[in-house]
């Protein structure tokens, strides 16, 4: 039992965390290193982008990647995609809070 509380205050004193709650370097907690920043993807096109892109959500502003199903608009020329179904009306009943138009 000592060993193992000794062994326990090792780690905390040195800092050492498990990589699944490490932090990227820049302030955030990922639950993975590998996991996309949510900024790193668009939140619109100009174009609509093809099944497999990384979009993110203008409603909830989390990263998600483009599915067949995904729900989507049109607004001021740009194309919106939506991480949810529930997202989309948000977004139709006040376009210019969400597209930052």
């Amino acid at each position: 039992m000592k060993a193992l509380i000794i062994t326990i205050s090792t780690f905390a004193l040195l800092g050492i965390s498990s990589p699944a709650i490490a932090s990227p370097g820049d302030g955030s907690v990922t639950r993975d290193h590998r996991v996309a920043k949510a900024r790193s993807a668009p939140t619109s096109f100009k174009t609509k982008p093809k099944v497999g892109t990384k979009a993110r959500c203008p409603v909830m502003k989390g990263e998600f990647t483009i599915k067949s199903s995904s729900k989507w608009t049109y607004y001021k020329g740009r194309y919106y995609f939506f991480c949810c179904p529930g997202c989309k009306p948000k977004f139709d009943a006040n376009p210019s809070k969400y597209a930052g138009h």
